[in-house]
């Protein structure tokens, strides 16, 4: 089980963290659990935002 906190899902029993594969911004790249990497790396920090309050730029465009 995963809990977010602070930008972070963490293990409730490991203390690992979903990071992203091969640490690339791009889309449909696999995540996995992995040990946290020192300091605050962009590849496993998370931000959780509801698609309805969304505006502008970061509004998500595609439907299903």
């Amino acid at each position: 089980m995963f809990k977010y906190k602070g930008g972070y899902f963490t293990n409730i029993n490991n203390q690992k963290v979903l990071s992203v594969k091969d640490r690339k911004d791009a889309e449909a790249q696999p995540v996995w659990a992995s040990n946290r990497i020192g300091g605050n790396h962009a590849s496993q920090r998370w931000r959780v935002v509801y698609t309805n309050k969304m505006k502008g730029h970061d509004a998500y465009t595609k439907k299903g």
